[in-house]
């Protein structure tokens, strides 16, 4: 599985990379994703967000055309207003809690990730 974490902090990357133990391509950048930042999503299937909230529905269909099939936010659970948006240009999105530990939050992550692998087959 390809995915981005965008706007990734050093913590959370360390995490990140020793719950998924090299089984995804998990790219990391620094910056958050807008208009300037999505084409580093191109050939990604999962995108990885602090938030989702504010996305538009530019970013949808620009992320719909790169080929992103699942978005996890990292903080917050989605808007029944962006959960619908996003299905319509055929993304899903979950997400884990913000109460939870970075190292949890990782852990659960890569589960998502994996059940995402495993679908796709």
């Amino acid at each position: 599985m390809k995915a981005i974490a965008y706007n990734i902090r050093k913590q959370e990357k360390e995490y990140l990379v020793k719950a998924n133990a090299k089984k995804h391509e998990l790219t990391f950048i620094s910056n958050e994703l807008n208009n300037d930042t999505v084409i580093y999503s191109f050939d990604k299937e999962a995108v990885l967000l602090y938030t989702v909230n504010s996305l538009s529905p530019e970013l949808f269909l620009k992320l719909q055309e790169f080929g992103v099939k699942q978005i996890i936010s990292r903080t917050d659970k989605p808007s029944n207003a962006i959960v619908h948006l996003a299905r319509e240009y055929g993304i899903f999105i979950s997400y884990v809690h913000n109460s939870l530990t970075d190292e949890k939050k990782a852990l659960r992550i890569i589960k998502q990730l994996d059940r995402l692998l495993d679908a796709s087959f």
